[in-house]
């Protein structure tokens, strides 16, 4: 795998003129151009706690429900990275947060 767009956000979206979804690849869209909002870790858990919300747990996951890179490739646990490049870098991260019980 080769990165090819910015990990911190840039301030301006990526565009994309695939005309398809991550949803399912084999549906055209009728509107192909797409644009996406880059937002590092960092920024959605400071804008939780900004909120005033506890975060009350942060995971990282090896596999996601569908192919999000070619390269990824489908287990009996999900899709993820070819062998030997597993433990590289997360493909997802969930995280729950809470609103203090005095608010």
């Amino acid at each position: 795998m080769v990165l090819t767009q910015p990990y911190l956000p840039t301030g301006q979206p990526l565009r994309y003129d695939d005309g398809t979804t991550y949803a399912d690849s084999d549906v055209r869209l009728t509107n192909a151009t797409t644009y996406e909002w880059q937002h590092s870790l960092a920024e959605i858990v400071q804008s939780l706690l900004d909120a005033g919300l506890t975060l009350t747990s942060l995971a990282e996951h090896r596999t996601l429900p569908w192919q999000a890179l070619p390269v990824l490739v489908s287990t009996p646990d999900g899709w993820m990275m070819p062998e030997g490049q597993r433990d590289r870098i997360p493909l997802a991260f969930s995280l729950t947060a809470a609103k203090p019980a005095d608010s």
